[in-house]
């Protein structure tokens, strides 16, 4: 029953150089988890918004509410973090305000306390935001893929490898970061794990 004392992953990468390498020790691709955000008003017509609640405008508010998380309430030099609405359904017609709308999207992070933290802010911003104008908001968010983290050790060691197989100018150790997520993360939080991006983007032609 030999354990494995490595393991590596390899993903082309087209916005980079073909032959090119980039990786980096520690967190390498971010962690990415499902949002859903539903947000309840009351009906009513559309000439008489004030007869009910209008979670179409409670909604478009917490979008707007979520984007200072990343820009104004957390640490980005520890590394960069997403929150990020994707789609929006509500109402069924021009002239009626809606019960309610769905919103769903992602949550990236490259830190593990800051992926938790943004949690907490996310469903306090969307509650809040809503409560303000009469809503209510129901969050949920699904953890997805973990943190994508080069093992340091690892990383260093083969280091010189990858120097030798696609040249020393073509490899960068020290990448900047990428928010997409991948299922490697699991193998990597078992067996010290090391994955590259390989670039595959035809050079440019004179």
């Amino acid at each position: 029953n030999p354990r494995p004392e490595a393991i590596f992953g390899l993903h082309v990468f087209s916005p980079d150089e073909a032959g090119t390498i980039r990786t980096r020790s520690g967190g390498f691709l971010a962690s990415a988890d499902e949002l859903r955000i539903v947000v309840k008003g009351r009906q009513t017509h559309a000439a008489r918004p004030w007869g009910g609640i209008d979670p179409v405008v409670a909604a478009s508010q917490i979008v707007t509410a979520l984007q200072m998380i990343e820009s104004r309430q957390i640490d980005v030099t520890k590394g960069p973090a997403l929150v990020t609405i994707a789609t929006i359904h509500g109402g069924v017609r021009h002239n009626i305000i809606p019960d309610e709308v769905e919103m769903t999207g992602t949550i990236r992070a490259l830190d593990e306390a800051m992926r938790a933290d943004i949690h907490q802010r996310v469903k306090r911003t969307a509650e809040k935001t809503a409560e303000a104008s009469g809503a209510t908001a129901r969050v949920e968010i699904a953890p997805g893929y973990p943190i994508t983290s080069n093992d340091p050790d690892l990383t260093q060691k083969m280091a010189p490898t990858l120097r030798a197989v696609a040249g020393a100018g073509k490899v960068d150790m020290d990448s900047a970061a990428i928010l997409g997520a991948e299922d490697f993360s699991y193998y990597a939080k078992v067996v010290p794990g090391l994955y590259v991006a390989l670039g595959v983007r035809a050079a440019a032609t004179p």
